[in-house]
């Protein structure tokens, strides 16, 4: 790994989420990089940081890039730096580890975030929306419902003719997903060795599978339908806004009153989400190079 870079400017807090630690996807090298240059007050670790998933099911990848993503961490903590973590789904075996306060850090389901300039932000890894946002359909009215059976015997006959349907529709989703998995690991596969590529011919990092996604009306969709899932929770709660990620999309927009910050991952966009000091938040890529900005709320003092 090469030397790192210049410090980045203090931040009051940043946002990380969806590292991955122990995938093969994982860009542990240049998250360790980014670690190293931070300088914050508090660091959120929004949920699926070490894949446990992954070291379960399939052979771990865990090198001296993974272990320098630690170091950086430990570095950050000796440094004065408070570290939440929010586990996410995959790393939730953390989640009966949460309330207690770790001798590294604190361990939390989600937790509310405020802001220099007062914004209160809900901050979840996003997991909790997936019954909203995954394969959503509309539930039928009661009048779309179709009518119950007049005899008792009939109902027996319906429910026993649906039951090879129901496992069908089943088996259907199931393989669904299957194929869905296959094809995102063959693209992520793709971007690995495109951005070796590019590395080689001394280009900056571009995220093939981020490009393949926003052509992809299904997949924008389902984002569209996990940032309001995301922005309701928020609302339901009283808040401002929510930070979240999960879903490998990186946005920092303000819609309808309200914050919509996702912090990205590192297997695709390799971003962080990060406070400045007057509550303005920003979208910064792996080389901390600011990609959106919020400005902090103008207090009602002042704009009146």
């Amino acid at each position: 790994m090469s030397a790192p870079a210049a410090l980045l400017p203090r931040r009051r807090t940043v946002f990380i989420s969806d590292t991955h630690l122990g995938a093969r996807h994982c860009h542990a090298a240049e998250l360790a990089r980014f670690l190293s240059t931070l300088r914050c007050e508090r660091l959120y670790l929004v949920g699926d940081i070490v894949d446990l998933w992954w070291l379960a099911q399939r052979r771990a990848s865990w090198t001296a890039a993974h272990n320098a993503v630690i170091e950086a961490l430990h570095a950050l903590r000796r440094a004065g730096t408070a570290i939440i973590y929010i586990p996410g789904n995959h790393d939730a075996p953390l989640r009966r580890t949460c309330g207690l306060m770790l001798p590294a850090m604190q361990v939390r389901r989600r937790a509310i975030h405020v802001t220099a300039d007062g914004r209160r932000l809900l901050v979840v890894h996003g997991d909790d929306y997936d019954a909203v946002t995954r394969w959503h359909r509309p539930v039928p009215t009661r009048a779309a419902r179709p009518a119950a059976p007049s005899h008792a015997a009939d109902g027996a006959g319906a429910a026993s003719a649906a039951a090879p349907r129901h496992r069908w529709r089943r088996l259907g989703t199931d393989l669904q997903y299957a194929a869905g998995d296959w094809l995102y690991e063959r693209i992520l596969t793709g971007n690995r060795l495109l951005n070796a590529l590019r590395r080689h011919l001394g280009l900056r990092y571009w995220s093939l599978a981020e490009f393949l996604k926003r052509r992809s009306g299904a997949a924008e969709r389902y984002i569209q339908r996990f940032v309001q899932a995301g922005l309701d929770d928020a609302r339901r709660r009283g808040l401002d806004g929510i930070v979240c990620g999960h879903i490998h999309r990186a946005a920092l927009v303000e819609r309808d009153g309200l914050v919509y910050a996702n912090d990205g991952d590192w297997v695709e966009s390799l971003t962080a989400l990060a406070e400045d000091h007057d509550g303005g938040l920003r979208l910064l890529d792996h080389a901390g190079r600011s990609l959106a900005w919020l400005p902090p709320r103008v207090p009602l003092a002042r704009a009146a």
